[in-house]
């Protein structure tokens, strides 16, 4: 099978659904980013969108590839909190680029040939391939694509129309997104598959030793209470919310230790802990390794996600599959993997003092805990094992083929 792949080949999602097809299939990339290092080999085409101009300066990626805050960085910043920048940019700038790349796309799939075309993302990925053809499209919806990218503008909802209207096949990581795909114009009839976007859990030996090693690593005391919250700082996680709720969890509980991944050298992030009085009891860490993330899991009691658009956080998984108690923002399609009181609890990200109630219920109910444990690695076993879902991956792809061979 060929496949070309549309994606931002930098981020882990995006390669570690790409790495599997690469071990059989005939394999290429357009990716909007480029990338110096890869454990898989692959045919990498590199097209910059307008967009990953500004991805340079994002803290994530400074966090990622560990350089400090630049002028420009800071520069940015401000003006975005001024401006509102990166919502005009992602409004406008980055789908009229992607119109632009329309030809440029044609030109890579009609010398390359693919059997099949999978954009890893409605915006500005799939937005670059509504207009592909000469092969059938899949498009990829990522957890946000509908409920905060596709209502920024009205040129974001024409192309994700147009996108999905040009769509052979759809991948979501949630059925709510299949259901507003729909309301958005794909084919009633159209293939669908439901699996996470990243492919799904690996099984992962963690190894004790370096569970115990972040421990001292982060000066946490052996019998203290660890919650961890790895969504970063992207716009749509309630990060004022998460921390104004940290002093309130300390006082009933002074010994609880907070790990926040992808934080660290954030401006606001800083002022906030500082503001509040809580740097004893906060640990700001970079960007992680998955193994690293996963032996964090591991370590934590409770796994905070506190956001106003999801679908299935590939961070939730991670943290199910390592016995980690999720408490969750109460979203449609966070309530398709937690059942509140049963395996995890849910609440208002807007609300410092509901995340507060929820995060000291976990941390006082060892049986609660317990139990989601055993449920929540069962659930992932079953429903997101990575080898299971890549073969559900390779039979959608083979039908979308076969349907678009037929004609239907």
């Amino acid at each position: 099978m060929k496949i070309l792949y549309i994606a931002d080949l930098a981020s882990p999602i995006a390669q570690n659904w790409i790495r599997n097809f690469c071990q059989s299939d005939d394999v290429a990339v357009i990716s909007s980013q480029r990338v110096c290092e890869l454990d898989f080999q692959v045919r990498v085409y590199h097209v910059p969108f307008a967009i990953s101009f500004l991805h340079q300066f994002s803290t994530t990626q400074m966090a990622r590839t560990h350089k400090p805050q630049t002028r420009a960085a800071h520069l940015l910043r401000v003006l975005n909190r001024r401006l509102n920048l990166q919502a005009l940019w992602q409004s406008y700038a980055a789908p009229l680029d992607a119109m632009r790349m329309w030809a440029r796309v044609q030109k890579i799939a009609d010398a390359f040939k693919p059997d099949l075309v999978h954009a890893l993302r409605i915006p500005t990925e799939g937005f670059s391939a509504a207009k592909v053809s000469g092969a059938p499209l899949v498009l990829s919806v990522w957890g946000n694509d509908f409920t905060l990218h596709a209502n920024r503008s009205p040129l974001t909802r024409h192309l994700t129309r147009v996108a999905l209207q040009r769509a052979s096949g759809l991948h979501a990581d949630c059925a709510r997104d299949i259901r507003l795909a729909r309301a958005y114009g794909y084919a009633a009839n159209g293939a669908t598959l439901v699996i996470p976007t990243a492919g799904g859990i690996s099984q992962r030996i963690i190894d004790p030793a370096r569970v115990q090693t972040w421990r001292q690593e982060l000066n946490i005391s052996a019998h203290a209470p660890i919650v961890i919250n790895p969504r970063g700082t992207r716009a749509y996680v309630c990060l004022q919310e998460f921390f104004q709720s940290i002093p309130l969890v300390l006082r009933a509980c002074p010994d609880v230790i907070f790990i926040c991944v992808a934080m660290q050298g954030h401006p606001l992030v800083t002022q906030w802990v500082k503001k509040l009085g809580i740097e004893k009891s906060v640990r700001l860490l970079p960007v992680v390794s998955q193994a690293d993330l996963a032996a964090l899991f591991n370590l934590a009691a409770v796994m905070v996600s506190p956001t106003t658009h999801d679908g299935t956080p590939n961070t939730l998984l991670e943290a199910l599959a390592q016995g980690a108690f999720p408490v969750a923002s109460d979203l449609e399609s966070i309530r398709e993997w937690i059942v509140p009181g049963e395996n995890g609890l849910l609440f208002d990200p807007t609300n410092p003092n509901a995340l507060a109630d929820v995060t000291l219920c976990a941390l006082n109910d060892d049986s609660l805990r317990e139990t989601a444990r055993v449920l929540n690695q069962q659930r992932i076993r079953e429903s997101a094992n990575y080898d299971q879902c890549m073969q559900q991956a390779r039979e959608f792809y083979a039908q979308v083929i076969e349907d678009a061979r037929d004609g239907r």
